[in-house]
């Protein structure tokens, strides 16, 4: 195992698969990461009381992230999920209604079980945008991952403005359909 502080101040810590591999005989993971953080005790010291503990598997092994929890923003996205595109365009048009003071970053996936709609509202969401949200849509998740969870099953349809972007494309005049045929 070695500890290496990360230029921000946070640490990274590399575990060959062997060091977690001899864990996992001796006790469970809950073990494994006891005494990992036991080690670099002397050094978590300097990221705070609260933690965030990422986990990632590279070639040989894994590399456990820590930071402070002071480095995240205080309020992150949402997910949530519109069951099907004319609940969708309803949410949009009463979404374009509603005065917010500040502005909500959006952005749209497409799946196969509806719609999934992220919501970064910076620094936090109007009560009347997150009434709209909970009337029409279901939470499915929170935090960068329930997004990027989102983006991987999904096909982004829009993205910044995404309910703002709908409206404006269903008003749009749409060309005639041209058949097979030339007359």
């Amino acid at each position: 195992m070695k500890v290496e502080p990360i230029s921000n101040g946070n640490l990274r810590i590399w575990l060959s698969q062997e060091e977690v591999d001899k864990q996992g005989r001796e006790g469970d993971a809950w073990l494994c990461l006891r005494q990992v953080l036991q080690t670099a005790q002397s050094r978590l010291s300097r990221l705070g009381k609260h933690i965030l503990a990422e986990l990632i598997p590279v070639a040989g092994g894994w590399v456990l992230l820590l930071s402070a929890r002071r480095n995240l923003p205080a309020v992150g996205p949402t997910v949530y999920r519109i069951a099907d595109v004319g609940t969708l365009y309803r949410l949009a048009e009463r979404w374009a209604l509603v005065d917010a003071p500040t502005t909500v970053h959006t952005c749209l996936y497409e799946t196969d079980d509806g719609y999934d709609l992220a919501v970064y509202p910076t620094p936090r969401l109007d009560r009347r945008l997150a009434a709209l949200l909970r009337g029409v849509g279901t939470v499915i998740g929170r935090g960068e991952a329930a997004v990027a969870c989102a983006a991987e099953h999904g096909r982004l349809l829009a993205a910044g403005d995404a309910l703002g972007k709908l409206v404006l494309t269903e008003r749009e005049p749409c060309p005639p359909e041209l058949s097979g045929r030339e007359s």
